[in-house]
């Protein structure tokens, strides 16, 4: 059996009893990856560089909206992963838009535009403590003009800021073993600190 615990900060009371019971019945750590989450309970504290770009980007008249437009988003999103990692999204993005008419309050889609082009997005995942980031993409465009910098500051500082936790999601590749040192860097610039997502086995 392989088991995945759930992380911490989606607790809504301590909650590891899962976390002893692997260890009785000597579960094997298999996987475990890296996530960067933000403490909203405490002001975060942006890096001078986040800071820099955040106003760039606002002075440049990029303007953030939530929309539906998934499937404008979906083509940034499907040419970056393609682009950087020759990967395709989870989700489709009918299956994207399918989950957000079953749970229009949870899966919530963060837009940014220079004048009438996105050029940046964040697909959030709300849950009742945690906001997650759960794909995340600018165009050439958006990356010169700072636009994710711009829309996680919205998000950190105004959206989700009655949360207790902004998930960034994982940096992490190869069951864990490689670490994406720049992403993780970027994470960190708004003061993202580490959280682990575990897979163990279980033998029968």
């Amino acid at each position: 059996v392989y088991y995945k615990p759930i992380p911490h900060i989606y607790h809504h009371i301590p909650a590891e009893e899962d976390a002893y019971a692997l260890f009785i019945h000597g579960a094997r750590l298999v996987k475990r990856d890296l996530t960067s989450t933000v403490n909203l309970s405490d002001v975060p504290i942006f890096q001078h560089v986040r800071q820099r770009n955040i106003r760039r980007a606002a002075n440049c008249g990029l303007q953030i909206h939530e929309d539906e437009n998934y499937s404008a988003y979906w083509r940034i999103l499907k040419e970056n992963l393609y682009q950087r990692y020759g990967k395709q999204p989870t989700h489709s993005c009918d299956e994207i838009v399918d989950l957000h008419q079953k749970f229009p309050t949870a899966i919530r889609l963060f837009s940014c535009y220079a004048d009438d082009r996105m050029v940046a997005g964040v697909v959030v995942y709300e849950s009742r403590q945690v906001a997650h980031a759960q794909y995340i993409a600018s165009s050439d465009e958006g990356r010169e003009l700072s636009a994710l910098d711009l829309i996680f500051s919205h998000l950190i500082q105004d959206v989700f800021k009655k949360k207790l936790y902004f998930d960034f999601g994982i940096s992490t590749e190869q069951d864990g073993r490689y670490l994406n040192q720049n992403l993780v860097f970027y994470k960190e610039g708004f003061g993202a600190g580490t959280v682990t997502h575990d897979l163990y086995e279980v033998p029968l």
